[in-house]
């Protein structure tokens, strides 16, 4: 994900000695009406009741482990195939629709390299009559370590267990829980690759872009249209607070107040009642298509992009939290 600026410039984030935040330049101006959700498509969260099998915590943080245990997990490489093949074995231990969307993606950093997007569906009869949910995440690592303070490592692949690893591994434990507990209707889990593939500045590279996987899932997949959805990305690290993303609260408020009314209700202090900077991430493309899919990330993180980015930096208490909210959205807590 890139940060990037509209109206106002977002507050820069310090990278050592260094606010790479406010070296982004204009990316693109995010023509995007708000999204207006009928009343009927919330009515999603209050049916059903919430299951007794709550987030498990350690069970999330092993999967943030064996993700980071395979290495960058970036395309083209062997880490990245072994990751394909776990999550997709654990999306099929506990949901029975799991199917991949390929694509191949000509890159300046990789050359010609294959994508996998990988989509899980529960009980696609009761999308007519309570809704139908997206919850989101990517898989892929960055390449190449940019922002590391050490240029000798700039050229070597991001580790990624909170970039890359900590949302997908909140989203293997949700389907555990989906698996046991069925939901009151649809809900999908998309895990999109090539996210993080993106140049630097994102305004110097257009030939470049962010949100690859994520992007050509809408285009190529014009009758997936959602009530909402939500993206989960760097929500592993210690010490999280997670704001309110300022493209999601422009475009898409009722959801997010949506989100942080069942954080209030379930006493989750680590989503702030404040607004955050503007992201470009995988919640773009479908905000595009009138879409609300909303950002649930913390860019507060000193270990972005460089060779730092590491499980020492995260914490099973941050996976459960937002574990619990998206599982509170879900059920109706």
């Amino acid at each position: 994900m890139a940060r990037t600026t509209r109206e106002r410039k977002p507050r820069g984030k310090q990278r050592g000695d260094r606010a790479t935040g406010s070296s982004l330049k204009r990316l693109f101006k995010i023509g995007l009406p708000v999204i207006v959700i009928c009343a009927g498509a919330l009515l999603f969260f209050m049916l059903g009741p919430f299951p007794k099998s709550t987030f498990d915590e350690a069970r999330a943080f092993e999967h943030l482990l064996t993700q980071y245990g395979f290495g960058p997990r970036s395309p083209g490489t062997e880490p990245h195939r072994r990751c394909l093949q776990y999550i997709t074995q654990e999306l099929e231990r506990y949901l029975p629709g799991v199917r991949h969307h390929n694509f191949t993606y000509e890159s300046v950093f990789l050359g010609r390299v294959q994508g996998t997007n990988v989509w899980a569906t529960t009980s696609p009869q009761k999308r007519a009559s309570t809704g139908r949910v997206l919850l989101c995440a990517h898989w892929d690592t960055r390449p190449m370590a940019d922002m590391d303070p050490d240029p000798a490592n700039r050229s070597r692949g991001v580790p990624g267990a909170n970039d890359g690893a900590s949302g997908v591994a909140v989203l293997l434990e949700v389907a555990r829980i989906l698996g046991r507990k069925p939901p009151p209707g649809q809900v999908d889990i998309v895990l999109f690759d090539m996210e993080d593939m993106g140049g630097l500045p994102p305004a110097q590279h257009p030939q470049d872009p962010f949100c690859i996987g994520s992007s050509r899932f809408a285009a190529e997949h014009p009758e997936f249209r959602p009530d909402f959805g939500i993206l989960l990305d760097m929500v592993g690290k210690k010490d999280l607070r997670i704001r309110k993303e300022a493209i999601s609260l422009e475009k898409a408020p009722q959801v997010v107040e949506k989100v942080w009314s069942v954080a209030r209700r379930l006493g989750v202090r680590v989503f702030l009642d404040e607004s955050g900077p503007p992201v470009l991430d995988d919640h773009v493309p479908f905000l595009q298509r009138g879409i609300p899919v909303i950002n649930l990330i913390d860019m507060d993180y000193p270990a972005w992009h460089t060779l730092q980015d590491t499980p020492e930096r995260c914490s099973p208490e941050s996976l459960k939290q937002v574990g619990e909210v998206v599982l509170g959205v879900i059920y109706g807590k």
